[in-house]
């Protein structure tokens, strides 16, 4: 393999090893990723270039079935490439969009998903009411994106002849309620679409966790969005993979020594 693309190929190893330390797998994005650095050096080019990302994209020799993965692969790896060096090119988002299916918006677990009623859902107010062990019935905020996906879903996904008030339907006849099982089913569905491999319903939870406590939660709030009743069931879903972030760390630079005390100082 020509030099620059083994420089690339280092930068590749870290970006997957903080994104798997976060709960992504990436095994077909990893996939897409080494065919295009092994199409940049069969071109002798180091740098990642919007130009050279759609040519690669627009052959069909790397094996996509959808334009729009082996792009969004390409470009969640060059914004991490253009924070060590700007000469790394971004391709814009609408350069070979990617097609999404719809889906079962995730909200909590499957179980809870395929409990939800259309009276659940208080759109004025923007909550949503979710039920859980024991009865237990909590209100919780309806986030925009979610809010928006649900809506899509009503208006264009949930059929029709519905044979009840759950908010999400089977897609054929006979129109009843989803089972947690088909909620589960959908989200690994949807994972596959996007490039994943094996995503549980379950793993969101723990994204979901991760991500807040990176963005500065306490473990009171995440503990609340995921209805744990103590915090040290919490504190074992929000954590990070320090030992899997500990090789990308710079190391401290070393103190400089301190001067020779002059003879006679104690």
């Amino acid at each position: 393999m020509n030099p620059p693309a083994r420089t690339l190929a280092g930068h590749l190893d870290d970006y997957l090893t903080l994104r798997r330390a976060l709960g992504c797998k990436l095994i077909r994005a990893e996939r897409y990723l080494r065919q295009f650095l092994d199409y940049l050096g069969e071109r002798e080019q180091g740098m990642l270039t919007a130009g050279a990302a759609a040519e690669w994209v627009g052959q069909s020799r790397h094996g996509s079935a959808a334009p729009g993965l082996g792009m969004e692969a390409i470009r969640g790896f060059a914004v991490f490439l253009h924070a060590h060096d700007p000469a790394h090119e971004i391709p814009p988002p609408g350069l070979f969009p990617r097609r999404r299916l719809r889906a079962v918006p995730y909200l909590f677990s499957p179980a809870g998903i395929a409990a939800l009623t259309l009276e659940d859902v208080d759109w004025r107010q923007g909550i949503v009411v979710v039920s859980g062990k024991g009865g237990r019935r909590d209100q919780l905020p309806l986030p925009r994106d979610v809010a928006e996906a649900v809506i899509a879903y009503l208006r264009d996904g949930r059929a029709a002849a519905a044979l009840d008030r759950r908010l999400f339907v089977r897609s054929v006849a006979p129109h009843r309620g989803l089972t947690g099982y088909a909620v589960g089913h959908a989200v690994a569905r949807a994972a596959r679409h996007a490039g994943l491999d094996k995503v549980r319903p379950h793993q969101l939870r723990y994204l979901a966790a991760t991500a807040m406590q990176a963005a500065g939660a306490p473990l009171a709030e995440i503990g609340q969005v995921l209805r744990h009743e103590d915090e040290r069931t919490t504190s074992l879903y929000a954590k990070v993979d320090v030992a899997a972030l500990r090789p990308l760390a710079p190391p401290w630079p070393a103190a400089p020594s301190a001067p020779a005390l002059p003879a006679g100082a104690s």
